[in-house]
């Protein structure tokens, strides 16, 4: 599960009333949730151990590409870690990790066999004035 705009929250992948944890538990899946850089424990850059650097250089890291980069570098690093071959990952995730998702699957085809993008907002405008 792809994190969004905000701290992942456990919820999200232990309910099991979500309809993907059903898919889960039907086929044996393993739930893997990714925060979100520059989001709740996920800063790249630290001032301290408990400050995060929120300078305009390191927020230049704050993209949607880099987020795709980042699921990207942790699907390979997780792969070789745990010695997995042909793994079948499905990437999940609403509204903006939604469209994170099928921009994944996009450009990392031979990285996941599946994706469910719920509510994505796949034509980003920037600043959008319309109503939401």
């Amino acid at each position: 599960m792809i994190g969004g705009e905000s701290p992942i929250d456990s919820k999200w992948v232990c309910w099991h009333n979500f309809t993907y944890m059903k898919f889960a538990a039907k086929y044996n899946a393993k739930l893997l949730q990714l925060e979100h850089r520059f989001f709740g424990k996920s800063h790249p850059f630290k001032i301290s151990n408990d400050l995060a650097d929120m300078s305009l250089e390191s927020l230049k890291f704050l993209t949607s590409q880099q987020a795709l980069e980042d699921l990207a570098n942790f699907i390979r690093v997780y792969n070789k870690n745990a010695n997995l071959t042909n793994p079948k990952w499905v990437i999940f995730g609403g509204s903006y990790p939604g469209a994170l998702c099928a921009w994944f699957r996009a450009k990392y085809p031979d990285l996941s066999v599946g994706g469910i993008s719920s509510s994505a907002a796949l034509w980003p405008k920037v600043d959008f004035y319309g109503i939401i």
